[in-house]
């Protein structure tokens, strides 16, 4: 991708064509409006999301039904050896 140009048809393209959306969660990431966008993206498309909890967040209201349901990981305070 030529620098300054857009990832959004790619990102597109990726969700929809990936078998399950992997969601690290954190302070910064679901706070982001593009990862809610990415989200709600994967909740359209009848993508699996499995969402990581590398550190304890509150998920914005934007994406929290999306997520509804799903079966989270929480890997916060668990040596990274012990989950990778």
């Amino acid at each position: 991708i030529v620098g300054g140009t857009s990832w959004s048809g790619e990102i597109v393209q990726a969700i929809e064509g990936c078998a399950a959306v992997l969601l690290l969660c954190s302070a910064a990431s679901v706070t982001s409006r593009n990862v809610r966008q990415e989200v709600q993206l994967a909740w359209e498309t009848e993508r699996p999301i499995v969402p990581l909890m590398l550190e304890p967040v509150q998920i914005a209201e934007s994406i929290r039904y999306a997520l509804v349901g799903r079966q989270w990981l929480e890997l916060h305070g668990r040596p990274e050896e012990g989950w990778l």
